[in-house]
Protein backbone atom coordinates (compact mmCIF):
# COMPACT_ATOMS: atom_id res chain seq x y z
CA UNK A 1 0.00 0.00 0.00
CA UNK A 2 2.59 2.88 0.82
CA UNK A 3 4.29 1.50 -2.60
CA UNK A 4 0.80 2.25 -4.47
CA UNK A 5 0.67 5.46 -2.50
CA UNK A 6 3.72 6.52 -3.31
CA UNK A 7 3.78 6.03 -6.76
CA UNK A 8 0.43 7.50 -7.00
CA UNK A 9 1.89 10.58 -5.58
CA UNK A 10 4.78 11.10 -8.02
CA UNK A 11 2.23 11.57 -10.97
CA UNK A 12 0.66 14.67 -9.78
CA UNK A 13 1.54 17.76 -11.40
CA UNK A 14 3.24 21.10 -9.59
CA UNK A 15 -0.05 23.35 -8.75
CA UNK A 16 0.61 26.47 -10.92
CA UNK A 17 1.13 29.90 -8.79
CA UNK A 18 -1.70 30.79 -8.45
CA UNK A 19 -3.16 27.95 -7.29
CA UNK A 20 -0.13 27.35 -4.26
CA UNK A 21 -1.27 30.93 -2.78
CA UNK A 22 -5.00 28.81 -2.01
CA UNK A 23 -3.15 25.52 -1.69
CA UNK A 24 -1.40 27.65 1.61
CA UNK A 25 -4.79 28.99 2.89
CA UNK A 26 -6.52 25.57 2.84
CA UNK A 27 -3.65 23.90 4.69
CA UNK A 28 -3.44 26.79 7.19
CA UNK A 29 -7.08 25.96 8.04
CA UNK A 30 -6.34 22.20 8.66
CA UNK A 31 -3.76 23.42 11.10
CA UNK A 32 -6.23 25.31 12.67
CA UNK A 33 -8.50 22.18 13.16
CA UNK A 34 -6.36 19.53 13.34
CA UNK A 35 -2.68 20.45 13.79
CA UNK A 36 -1.03 17.76 16.60
CA UNK A 37 0.03 19.80 19.99
CA UNK A 38 3.58 17.90 19.47
CA UNK A 39 4.10 19.48 16.43
CA UNK A 40 7.37 21.34 17.04
CA UNK A 41 6.47 24.16 14.04
CA UNK A 42 2.52 24.08 14.87
CA UNK A 43 2.60 23.30 18.88
CA UNK A 44 0.98 26.37 20.40
CA UNK A 45 -1.88 26.03 18.05
CA UNK A 46 -2.16 22.30 18.21
CA UNK A 47 -5.22 20.46 19.24
CA UNK A 48 -5.46 17.31 21.19
CA UNK A 49 -7.08 14.96 19.79
CA UNK A 50 -9.72 14.26 22.03
CA UNK A 51 -11.17 18.18 21.49
CA UNK A 52 -10.73 17.92 17.22
CA UNK A 53 -14.04 18.38 15.65
CA UNK A 54 -13.50 15.46 13.21
CA UNK A 55 -16.36 16.91 10.91
CA UNK A 56 -14.29 20.28 11.00
CA UNK A 57 -11.25 19.26 10.32
CA UNK A 58 -12.20 16.63 7.63
CA UNK A 59 -14.03 19.81 5.61
CA UNK A 60 -10.36 21.75 6.23
CA UNK A 61 -8.16 18.78 5.74
CA UNK A 62 -9.25 17.04 2.58
CA UNK A 63 -9.12 19.61 0.33
CA UNK A 64 -6.11 20.73 1.74
CA UNK A 65 -4.23 17.47 1.06
CA UNK A 66 -6.19 17.43 -2.05
CA UNK A 67 -4.24 20.22 -3.22
CA UNK A 68 -1.07 19.80 -1.64
CA UNK A 69 -0.53 16.08 -2.03
CA UNK A 70 2.66 15.35 -0.79
CA UNK A 71 2.49 17.70 2.13
CA UNK A 72 2.99 14.97 4.76
CA UNK A 73 1.99 16.94 7.79
CA UNK A 74 -1.48 17.30 6.11
CA UNK A 75 -1.56 13.77 5.59
CA UNK A 76 -0.77 13.31 9.46
CA UNK A 77 -3.71 15.51 10.12
CA UNK A 78 -6.06 14.02 8.19
CA UNK A 79 -5.05 10.75 9.08
CA UNK A 80 -5.79 11.78 12.88
CA UNK A 81 -9.06 13.45 11.76
CA UNK A 82 -10.18 9.82 10.35
CA UNK A 83 -9.04 8.32 13.66
CA UNK A 84 -11.09 11.09 15.53
CA UNK A 85 -14.12 9.89 13.41
CA UNK A 86 -13.37 6.46 13.88
CA UNK A 87 -12.64 5.60 9.90
CA UNK A 88 -9.38 3.67 11.15
CA UNK A 89 -8.45 2.48 7.94
CA UNK A 90 -8.12 5.10 6.27
CA UNK A 91 -6.99 6.94 9.37
CA UNK A 92 -3.34 3.95 9.14
CA UNK A 93 -3.37 4.95 5.45
CA UNK A 94 -2.72 8.36 5.63
CA UNK A 95 -0.70 7.95 8.67
CA UNK A 96 1.53 5.55 6.80
CA UNK A 97 1.75 8.03 3.80
CA UNK A 98 2.44 10.91 6.42
CA UNK A 99 5.45 8.26 7.65
CA UNK A 100 6.68 7.62 4.24
CA UNK A 101 6.48 11.49 3.64
CA UNK A 102 9.20 12.00 6.79
CA UNK A 103 6.64 13.38 9.57
CA UNK A 104 7.70 11.27 12.44
CA UNK A 105 4.24 12.13 14.54
CA UNK A 106 3.12 9.73 12.40
CA UNK A 107 5.44 7.22 13.73
CA UNK A 108 4.37 7.90 17.07
CA UNK A 109 0.49 7.60 15.78
CA UNK A 110 1.35 3.98 13.78
CA UNK A 111 2.54 2.60 17.33
CA UNK A 112 -0.47 3.41 18.95
CA UNK A 113 -2.35 1.76 16.21
CA UNK A 114 0.10 -1.63 16.72
CA UNK A 115 -0.30 -1.51 20.40
CA UNK A 116 -4.19 -1.02 20.33
CA UNK A 117 -4.72 -2.95 16.72
CA UNK A 118 -6.39 -0.27 14.54
CA UNK A 119 -6.87 0.05 11.51
CA UNK A 120 -6.85 -3.68 10.57
CA UNK A 121 -3.25 -3.95 12.29
CA UNK A 122 -2.95 -6.90 14.82
CA UNK A 123 -1.36 -6.03 18.10
CA UNK A 124 2.32 -6.07 18.06
CA UNK A 125 3.96 -4.23 20.78
CA UNK A 126 7.20 -5.07 19.35
CA UNK A 127 6.45 -3.01 15.93
CA UNK A 128 5.19 -0.37 18.04
CA UNK A 129 8.33 0.03 19.97
CA UNK A 130 10.25 -0.02 16.61
CA UNK A 131 7.43 2.72 15.38
CA UNK A 132 8.10 4.70 18.70
CA UNK A 133 12.26 4.69 18.39
CA UNK A 134 11.92 5.68 14.96
CA UNK A 135 10.08 9.28 16.40
CA UNK A 136 12.70 9.27 19.13
CA UNK A 137 15.46 9.30 16.82
CA UNK A 138 13.65 12.01 15.27
CA UNK A 139 13.94 13.99 18.92
CA UNK A 140 10.34 13.69 19.62
CA UNK A 141 10.07 13.56 23.22
CA UNK A 142 6.25 11.91 23.37
CA UNK A 143 7.95 8.87 21.59
CA UNK A 144 10.48 8.69 24.68
CA UNK A 145 7.59 8.38 26.76
CA UNK A 146 5.66 5.98 24.64
CA UNK A 147 8.69 4.13 24.96
CA UNK A 148 9.58 4.15 28.66
CA UNK A 149 5.28 3.18 29.06
CA UNK A 150 6.02 -0.15 27.18
CA UNK A 151 9.24 -1.40 29.58
CA UNK A 152 7.25 0.11 32.67
CA UNK A 153 4.22 -2.33 31.50
CA UNK A 154 6.24 -5.23 30.17
CA UNK A 155 4.30 -4.56 27.07
CA UNK A 156 6.33 -6.56 24.03
CA UNK A 157 9.50 -6.63 26.38
CA UNK A 158 10.36 -7.38 29.71
CA UNK A 159 9.01 -5.25 32.26
CA UNK A 160 12.30 -2.98 33.16
CA UNK A 161 11.75 0.01 35.93
CA UNK A 162 15.27 1.04 35.45
CA UNK A 163 14.98 1.27 31.81
CA UNK A 164 11.18 3.34 32.11
CA UNK A 165 13.25 5.44 34.54
CA UNK A 166 15.77 6.51 31.79
CA UNK A 167 12.94 7.45 29.22
CA UNK A 168 10.75 9.24 31.41
CA UNK A 169 13.93 10.96 32.52
CA UNK A 170 14.40 12.14 28.56
CA UNK A 171 11.64 13.01 27.92
CA UNK A 172 10.90 14.95 31.08
CA UNK A 173 14.48 16.77 30.35
CA UNK A 174 12.41 18.02 27.21
CA UNK A 175 9.90 19.30 28.93
CA UNK A 176 7.08 16.58 27.73
CA UNK A 177 5.02 16.94 30.93
CA UNK A 178 2.96 13.77 30.59
CA UNK A 179 6.35 12.43 31.01
CA UNK A 180 7.25 14.15 33.97
CA UNK A 181 3.68 12.92 36.39
CA UNK A 182 4.65 9.53 34.53
CA UNK A 183 8.40 9.53 36.20
CA UNK A 184 7.06 11.05 39.46
CA UNK A 185 4.39 8.30 39.82
CA UNK A 186 6.96 4.84 38.66
CA UNK A 187 9.56 6.56 41.18
CA UNK A 188 6.81 6.57 43.86
CA UNK A 189 5.61 3.28 43.15
CA UNK A 190 9.29 1.44 42.99
CA UNK A 191 10.86 3.38 45.65
CA UNK A 192 14.03 0.87 45.21
CA UNK A 193 14.74 3.54 41.86
CA UNK A 194 15.67 5.94 43.80
CA UNK A 195 16.72 6.21 47.49
CA UNK A 196 16.24 10.70 47.56
CA UNK A 197 12.31 11.26 47.09
CA UNK A 198 13.46 14.35 46.32
CA UNK A 199 13.51 14.05 42.23
CA UNK A 200 9.95 12.49 42.46
CA UNK A 201 8.28 14.94 45.05
CA UNK A 202 9.72 17.83 42.37
CA UNK A 203 8.51 16.01 39.40
CA UNK A 204 4.26 15.22 41.04
CA UNK A 205 4.93 19.54 42.08
CA UNK A 206 5.93 20.41 38.36
CA UNK A 207 2.84 18.01 36.78
CA UNK A 208 0.59 19.29 39.16
CA UNK A 209 1.90 22.79 38.12
CA UNK A 210 0.76 21.92 34.39
CA UNK A 211 -2.53 20.79 35.66
CA UNK A 212 -2.27 17.28 35.63
CA UNK A 213 -4.63 15.84 38.00
CA UNK A 214 -3.28 12.61 39.52
CA UNK A 215 0.00 15.01 40.04
CA UNK A 216 -2.51 16.96 42.46
CA UNK A 217 -3.98 14.23 44.12
CA UNK A 218 -0.65 12.45 44.63
CA UNK A 219 0.51 15.90 46.31
CA UNK A 220 -2.63 15.86 48.73
CA UNK A 221 -1.64 12.48 49.97
CA UNK A 222 1.60 13.30 50.79
CA UNK A 223 0.53 16.93 52.92
CA UNK A 224 -2.01 15.13 53.93
CA UNK A 225 0.11 12.69 55.93
CA UNK A 226 3.43 14.50 55.58
CA UNK A 227 5.76 11.91 53.44
CA UNK A 228 8.78 12.38 51.42
CA UNK A 229 10.01 15.43 52.92
CA UNK A 230 6.94 17.01 52.81
CA UNK A 231 5.39 18.80 56.16
CA UNK A 232 2.08 17.85 57.01
CA UNK A 233 -0.58 20.54 56.46
CA UNK A 234 -3.87 19.42 56.02
CA UNK A 235 -5.38 22.66 54.29
CA UNK A 236 -2.68 22.41 51.50
CA UNK A 237 -3.96 18.65 51.17
CA UNK A 238 -7.44 19.85 50.65
CA UNK A 239 -6.68 22.69 48.57
CA UNK A 240 -4.83 20.08 46.23
CA UNK A 241 -7.64 17.48 46.27
CA UNK A 242 -10.24 20.22 45.33
CA UNK A 243 -8.11 21.41 42.39
CA UNK A 244 -7.73 17.59 41.09
CA UNK A 245 -11.24 17.10 41.86
CA UNK A 246 -11.88 20.16 39.36
CA UNK A 247 -10.24 18.44 36.84
CA UNK A 248 -12.68 15.43 37.26
CA UNK A 249 -10.29 13.25 39.48
CA UNK A 250 -13.22 11.16 41.58
CA UNK A 251 -10.07 9.25 43.69
CA UNK A 252 -9.02 13.30 44.94
CA UNK A 253 -13.12 13.71 45.39
CA UNK A 254 -12.99 10.72 47.98
CA UNK A 255 -9.82 12.09 49.25
CA UNK A 256 -11.01 15.26 49.90
CA UNK A 257 -14.59 13.76 51.64
CA UNK A 258 -12.28 11.28 53.93
CA UNK A 259 -10.38 14.64 55.24
CA UNK A 260 -13.32 16.97 55.69
CA UNK A 261 -15.16 13.94 57.93
CA UNK A 262 -12.02 13.93 60.26
CA UNK A 263 -12.23 16.18 63.33
CA UNK A 264 -8.98 18.50 62.23
CA UNK A 265 -9.46 21.85 62.72
CA UNK A 266 -9.82 24.35 60.32
CA UNK A 267 -10.58 21.31 57.39
CA UNK A 268 -13.66 19.27 59.23
CA UNK A 269 -17.03 19.92 56.80
CA UNK A 270 -19.37 16.40 57.46
CA UNK A 271 -21.81 17.55 55.73
CA UNK A 272 -19.96 18.69 52.75
CA UNK A 273 -18.02 15.45 53.09
CA UNK A 274 -21.26 13.71 52.81
CA UNK A 275 -22.65 15.00 49.73
CA UNK A 276 -19.46 14.34 48.35
CA UNK A 277 -20.14 10.91 48.77
CA UNK A 278 -23.69 10.82 47.96
CA UNK A 279 -22.80 12.65 44.57
CA UNK A 280 -19.59 9.61 44.19
CA UNK A 281 -21.86 6.43 45.13
CA UNK A 282 -22.96 5.73 41.78
CA UNK A 283 -19.35 5.92 40.04
CA UNK A 284 -18.61 3.67 37.24
CA UNK A 285 -15.53 2.57 38.38
CA UNK A 286 -15.66 -0.12 40.94
CA UNK A 287 -12.91 0.00 43.30
CA UNK A 288 -13.48 3.97 43.67
CA UNK A 289 -17.41 3.23 44.43
CA UNK A 290 -16.69 0.29 46.62
CA UNK A 291 -14.12 3.19 48.88
CA UNK A 292 -17.00 5.25 48.45
CA UNK A 293 -19.70 2.91 50.32
CA UNK A 294 -16.98 1.93 53.16
CA UNK A 295 -16.35 5.73 54.32
CA UNK A 296 -20.23 5.69 54.16
CA UNK A 297 -20.34 3.04 56.24
CA UNK A 298 -17.68 4.05 59.08
CA UNK A 299 -18.99 8.00 59.11
CA UNK A 300 -22.45 5.72 60.03
CA UNK A 301 -20.77 4.10 62.71
CA UNK A 302 -18.76 6.75 64.18
CA UNK A 303 -21.93 8.95 63.83
CA UNK A 304 -23.87 6.57 66.09
CA UNK A 305 -26.11 5.45 63.03
CA UNK A 306 -27.26 1.67 63.30
CA UNK A 307 -24.92 -1.54 62.56
CA UNK A 308 -27.72 -2.21 59.98
CA UNK A 309 -27.33 0.38 57.95
CA UNK A 310 -23.47 0.33 57.94
CA UNK A 311 -23.46 -3.58 57.33
CA UNK A 312 -25.76 -2.70 53.94
CA UNK A 313 -22.99 -0.20 52.75
CA UNK A 314 -20.41 -2.45 53.49
CA UNK A 315 -22.57 -5.32 51.46
CA UNK A 316 -22.69 -3.31 48.49
CA UNK A 317 -18.91 -2.70 48.93
CA UNK A 318 -18.50 -5.67 48.53
CA UNK A 319 -20.18 -6.61 45.54
CA UNK A 320 -18.70 -3.57 43.27
CA UNK A 321 -15.04 -4.47 44.48
CA UNK A 322 -14.23 -7.82 46.92
CA UNK A 323 -10.73 -7.66 46.78
CA UNK A 324 -10.00 -4.14 48.16
CA UNK A 325 -8.32 -3.68 51.09
CA UNK A 326 -11.00 -0.59 52.79
CA UNK A 327 -13.64 -2.97 51.97
CA UNK A 328 -11.94 -5.91 54.19
CA UNK A 329 -11.03 -3.12 56.60
CA UNK A 330 -14.52 -1.46 57.01
CA UNK A 331 -16.02 -5.66 57.31
CA UNK A 332 -13.32 -5.76 60.20
CA UNK A 333 -15.17 -3.08 61.91
CA UNK A 334 -18.55 -4.36 61.79
CA UNK A 335 -17.43 -7.71 62.65
CA UNK A 336 -15.79 -5.85 65.54
CA UNK A 337 -19.04 -3.92 66.83
CA UNK A 338 -20.44 -7.55 66.07
CA UNK A 339 -18.25 -8.59 68.81
CA UNK A 340 -16.63 -11.42 66.17
CA UNK A 341 -13.29 -10.28 66.85
CA UNK A 342 -11.46 -13.51 65.51
CA UNK A 343 -13.26 -12.86 62.12
CA UNK A 344 -12.54 -9.17 62.15
CA UNK A 345 -8.51 -9.91 62.43
CA UNK A 346 -8.78 -12.31 59.91
CA UNK A 347 -10.26 -9.34 57.91
CA UNK A 348 -7.53 -6.93 59.14
CA UNK A 349 -4.86 -9.73 57.91
CA UNK A 350 -6.65 -9.60 54.14
CA UNK A 351 -6.79 -6.16 54.33
CA UNK A 352 -2.89 -5.82 55.36
CA UNK A 353 -1.85 -8.16 52.56
CA UNK A 354 -3.73 -6.31 49.95
CA UNK A 355 -2.12 -3.02 51.13
CA UNK A 356 0.73 -3.19 52.86
CA UNK A 357 1.71 0.23 53.10
CA UNK A 358 -1.50 1.70 55.12
CA UNK A 359 -0.74 2.00 58.39
CA UNK A 360 -4.54 2.61 59.84
CA UNK A 361 -4.92 -1.19 59.19
CA UNK A 362 -1.87 -2.08 61.24
CA UNK A 363 -3.39 -0.10 63.84
CA UNK A 364 -6.81 -1.44 63.63
CA UNK A 365 -5.52 -4.95 63.53
CA UNK A 366 -3.16 -4.46 66.85
CA UNK A 367 -7.01 -2.45 68.77
CA UNK A 368 -8.37 -6.32 67.82
CA UNK A 369 -5.32 -8.22 68.71
CA UNK A 370 -5.41 -6.57 72.00
CA UNK A 371 -8.73 -7.24 72.36
CA UNK A 372 -8.33 -10.88 72.07
CA UNK A 373 -5.24 -10.92 74.62
CA UNK A 374 -2.44 -11.29 71.57
CA UNK A 375 -0.28 -8.51 72.62
CA UNK A 376 3.09 -9.94 71.80
CA UNK A 377 0.99 -10.37 68.08
CA UNK A 378 0.30 -6.79 68.34
CA UNK A 379 3.40 -5.66 69.67
CA UNK A 380 4.85 -7.96 66.49
CA UNK A 381 2.55 -6.05 64.26
CA UNK A 382 3.84 -2.48 65.20
CA UNK A 383 7.57 -3.33 64.01
CA UNK A 384 5.50 -4.16 60.55
CA UNK A 385 4.18 -1.07 60.72
CA UNK A 386 6.58 1.24 60.57
CA UNK A 387 7.21 0.28 56.85
CA UNK A 388 3.88 1.59 56.19
CA UNK A 389 4.05 5.17 54.39
CA UNK A 390 0.48 6.12 53.65
CA UNK A 391 -2.87 6.98 55.97
CA UNK A 392 -0.63 8.76 59.09
CA UNK A 393 -3.60 10.99 59.10
CA UNK A 394 -6.29 8.80 60.13
CA UNK A 395 -4.17 6.56 62.34
CA UNK A 396 -4.79 8.54 65.26
CA UNK A 397 -8.11 9.70 64.56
Amino acid sequence: MRMLILSLLVTVAVLPLGSQAVAGDVAALCDRFAASPNDRDLGAAGIPLGQVDGLKAKEACEPALAADPMNARLAFQLGRTEEKLGNYKRARQLLEQASAGGYALADIELGIFHEDALGGLEQDYAKAMQSYLKASAAGYAVADNNIAVLYENGLGVSADPAKALEWYRKAAAADYISAVGNLAWLLEHNPDLSKDPSEMVEAYKRAAAAGIDYALTRLGVFYRDGLFGVEQDAGKAVAAFEAAAEKGDGWAELYLAQVLLSPYPGVANAVRAQDILQSLSDNDDAALRAEVLVTRAMAVLRNGGTRAEARDLVRQAIEADPDSAAVHAARAEVLRRESDLHAADDALAEAIAVDPGFKPFYVARQSVLRELGRDEEAAALGKDMEHARYGAFFAGL
